[in-house]
């Protein structure tokens, strides 16, 4: 039987933290922390009374520079309504729930013309299985790294010196001509 076709199973153990972005981030406005964990939720799913809801419209609705941050406190204020809604969570770590409670609701500096820039808060998420919710690492990611480790082994090996580099150098010159490398 070919093995190319055969599929195999691979359980990988990092020694590292790794992060593998998705292009989604999680938004003040769609997650909030509680006790270590972060809880994601859909804002059209919330349930206010129509005290809070009137609220929350009226803080999205101003047009005055405090609103994003007024935003961010309000539903740091309702963490009850977002942990009701959530549909997905998570642990954070406690240095990074303790910063983005620090730095929620408060403008971060202010630049030299007076202008307030404000945290956006957003925290990146890692790739997931969209049904499962689960973290996982794409096999074209898996093979980035591992023809990266590759490489540069071989490199390291084979090709660690100086007529090695100067060949390479002379031939991805556009003039050809041999140059010094430094």
């Amino acid at each position: 039987m070919d093995k190319f076709l055969q599929h195999h199973r691979i359980y990988l153990t990092p020694i590292t933290p790794i992060h593998i972005g998705c292009g989604e981030d999680f938004e003040p406005t769609n997650y909030v922390i509680d006790d270590g964990v972060l809880y994601h939720f859909n804002l059209s799913k919330l349930i206010f009374s129509p005290e809070k809801k009137k609220e929350l419209l009226s803080i999205a609705n101003s047009e005055d520079n405090n609103s994003l941050l007024r935003l961010q406190k309000f539903f740091s204020n309702h963490k009850n309504e977002g942990i009701a809604a959530a549909y997905y969570y998570t642990s954070v770590p406690t240095n990074i729930e303790r910063e983005l409670s620090e730095k929620l609701g408060k403008v971060s500096h202010q630049e030299k013309n007076g202008n307030k820039v404000i945290s956006e808060l957003a925290i990146e998420r890692n790739t997931y299985l969209p049904y499962q919710g689960l973290a996982y690492i794409p096999g074209s990611s898996f093979k980035g790294a591992v023809v990266t480790a590759f490489l540069d082994y071989y490199h390291k090996e084979k090709y660690n010196n100086k007529k090695y580099f100067d060949a390479v150098y002379t031939m991805t010159t556009r003039s050809g001509k041999e140059r010094q490398f430094i």
